[in-house]
């Protein structure tokens, strides 16, 4: 895995988390993607897959300066062929929600998931589960690097 910039530091520590989940590792090895799953192959070769992407993130002003505690949204999603991507949908599940502790190099206080639900994906055969997740997580914005 490459480098990180900053912004992407708690998707890298999602991927590093999730991978480590032997349930999860167990279902779809090493394919677990930030952004965009590749396409090369065949569906077979490609899945099953989890996508991590942030789509929102907002933090405290204080009087002091910005907050530490970040919060974030972020899209999970669960691809595979046929109805398998249920099971690997819970595994998530059961590896993000109530999760505090480190995420790769991320500290995180608290996951919680606040909405789930099946999507119509368009490659025939792929069954897709989108997951949505409210992430506390600590982010340094010092210039100690």
């Amino acid at each position: 895995m490459t480098e990180a910039a900053p912004a992407a530091q708690l998707e890298v520590g999602m991927q590093t988390y999730l991978g480590s989940v032997d349930a999860i590792a167990a279902i779809c090895r090493d394919r677990i993607y930030g952004l965009r799953r590749p396409q090369q192959g065949s569906p077979e070769d490609q899945l099953p897959a989890v996508m991590i992407s942030r789509t929102q993130t907002t933090t405290q002003k204080l009087f002091c300066g910005t907050d530490d505690l970040w919060q974030a949204e972020v899209q999970v999603d669960c691809f595979a062929m046929g109805a398998s991507v249920f099971k690997l949908a819970k595994a998530v599940k059961r590896a993000l929600v109530d999760f505090s502790g480190m995420m790769g190099e991320t500290t995180v206080d608290e996951v919680t998931l606040i909405n789930e639900f099946p999507v119509d994906d368009p490659d025939p055969g792929v069954e897709r589960v989108t997951q949505v997740y409210t992430i506390f997580y600590v982010e340094d914005l010092s210039d100690d690097d």
